[in-house]
Protein backbone atom coordinates (compact mmCIF):
# COMPACT_ATOMS: atom_id res chain seq x y z
CA UNK A 1 0.00 0.00 0.00
CA UNK A 2 2.80 2.42 0.89
CA UNK A 3 4.57 1.68 -2.40
CA UNK A 4 1.38 2.38 -4.37
CA UNK A 5 0.85 5.67 -2.51
CA UNK A 6 4.43 6.73 -3.28
CA UNK A 7 3.93 5.95 -6.98
CA UNK A 8 0.69 7.92 -7.10
CA UNK A 9 2.34 10.84 -5.30
CA UNK A 10 5.25 10.79 -7.74
CA UNK A 11 2.87 10.78 -10.71
CA UNK A 12 0.84 13.68 -9.29
CA UNK A 13 3.97 15.71 -8.56
CA UNK A 14 5.23 15.07 -12.08
CA UNK A 15 1.93 16.17 -13.58
CA UNK A 16 1.61 19.31 -11.46
CA UNK A 17 5.23 20.38 -11.97
CA UNK A 18 5.16 19.61 -15.68
CA UNK A 19 1.96 21.63 -16.09
CA UNK A 20 3.38 24.62 -14.24
CA UNK A 21 6.67 24.59 -16.12
CA UNK A 22 5.11 23.93 -19.53
CA UNK A 23 2.81 26.93 -19.10
CA UNK A 24 5.61 29.11 -17.77
CA UNK A 25 8.04 28.02 -20.48
CA UNK A 26 5.62 28.46 -23.36
CA UNK A 27 4.63 31.87 -21.98
CA UNK A 28 8.23 33.01 -22.31
CA UNK A 29 8.12 32.62 -26.10
CA UNK A 30 5.67 35.55 -26.33
CA UNK A 31 8.19 38.35 -26.65
CA UNK A 32 5.54 41.02 -26.25
CA UNK A 33 4.22 39.82 -22.89
CA UNK A 34 4.75 40.53 -19.24
CA UNK A 35 7.75 38.21 -18.92
CA UNK A 36 9.61 40.12 -21.62
CA UNK A 37 9.06 43.34 -19.69
CA UNK A 38 10.29 41.71 -16.48
CA UNK A 39 13.43 40.26 -18.05
CA UNK A 40 14.21 43.65 -19.62
CA UNK A 41 13.65 45.42 -16.29
CA UNK A 42 15.99 42.94 -14.57
CA UNK A 43 18.62 43.58 -17.26
CA UNK A 44 18.54 40.06 -18.74
CA UNK A 45 17.01 40.59 -22.17
CA UNK A 46 15.30 38.35 -24.70
CA UNK A 47 18.07 35.74 -25.25
CA UNK A 48 17.96 34.67 -21.60
CA UNK A 49 14.15 34.80 -21.62
CA UNK A 50 14.03 32.33 -24.51
CA UNK A 51 16.74 30.15 -22.98
CA UNK A 52 14.86 29.89 -19.69
CA UNK A 53 11.68 29.08 -21.64
CA UNK A 54 13.45 26.28 -23.50
CA UNK A 55 14.86 24.83 -20.27
CA UNK A 56 11.45 24.99 -18.58
CA UNK A 57 9.74 23.19 -21.45
CA UNK A 58 12.50 20.56 -21.74
CA UNK A 59 12.56 20.02 -17.98
CA UNK A 60 8.78 19.57 -17.94
CA UNK A 61 8.95 17.00 -20.74
CA UNK A 62 11.83 15.16 -19.04
CA UNK A 63 9.72 14.74 -15.90
CA UNK A 64 7.57 12.23 -17.77
CA UNK A 65 10.48 10.12 -19.04
CA UNK A 66 11.68 7.89 -16.17
CA UNK A 67 15.31 7.77 -17.34
CA UNK A 68 15.40 11.55 -17.81
CA UNK A 69 13.33 12.56 -14.77
CA UNK A 70 16.32 13.35 -12.54
CA UNK A 71 17.82 15.53 -15.26
CA UNK A 72 14.54 17.36 -15.80
CA UNK A 73 14.10 17.98 -12.09
CA UNK A 74 17.72 19.12 -11.79
CA UNK A 75 17.36 21.56 -14.69
CA UNK A 76 14.18 22.97 -13.19
CA UNK A 77 15.76 23.30 -9.73
CA UNK A 78 18.58 25.34 -11.25
CA UNK A 79 16.11 27.53 -13.16
CA UNK A 80 14.07 28.10 -9.99
CA UNK A 81 17.22 28.87 -8.02
CA UNK A 82 17.98 31.61 -10.58
CA UNK A 83 14.40 32.88 -10.31
CA UNK A 84 14.62 32.97 -6.51
CA UNK A 85 17.88 34.91 -6.58
CA UNK A 86 16.42 37.36 -9.11
CA UNK A 87 13.28 37.96 -7.06
CA UNK A 88 15.27 38.58 -3.90
CA UNK A 89 17.84 40.70 -5.72
CA UNK A 90 15.22 43.03 -7.15
CA UNK A 91 13.06 43.09 -4.03
CA UNK A 92 10.08 41.48 -5.71
CA UNK A 93 6.95 40.71 -3.76
CA UNK A 94 7.62 38.06 -1.14
CA UNK A 95 5.18 35.68 -2.81
CA UNK A 96 7.33 35.36 -5.93
CA UNK A 97 10.47 34.05 -4.23
CA UNK A 98 8.35 31.86 -1.96
CA UNK A 99 6.66 30.29 -4.98
CA UNK A 100 9.98 29.49 -6.66
CA UNK A 101 11.36 28.14 -3.37
CA UNK A 102 8.29 25.94 -2.94
CA UNK A 103 8.75 24.59 -6.47
CA UNK A 104 12.36 23.73 -5.61
CA UNK A 105 11.12 21.87 -2.54
CA UNK A 106 8.52 19.93 -4.56
CA UNK A 107 11.14 19.00 -7.17
CA UNK A 108 13.51 17.77 -4.44
CA UNK A 109 10.69 15.65 -2.99
CA UNK A 110 10.08 14.28 -6.49
CA UNK A 111 13.77 13.36 -6.82
CA UNK A 112 13.76 11.61 -3.44
CA UNK A 113 10.56 9.69 -4.28
CA UNK A 114 11.97 8.69 -7.65
CA UNK A 115 15.22 7.48 -6.09
CA UNK A 116 13.38 5.49 -3.39
CA UNK A 117 11.02 3.90 -5.90
CA UNK A 118 13.79 3.02 -8.35
CA UNK A 119 15.75 1.23 -5.64
CA UNK A 120 12.79 -1.10 -4.89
Amino acid sequence: MKLKLMKITRLLLCMVCAGIFLLAGIGKFDLSGNMQENFTRWGYGNPLLLTVGIFEVLGAIFLFVPKLRKYGASILILVMFGATVTHFRFYEELGLPLFSLSLILVLVVLLVLDKNLSSK
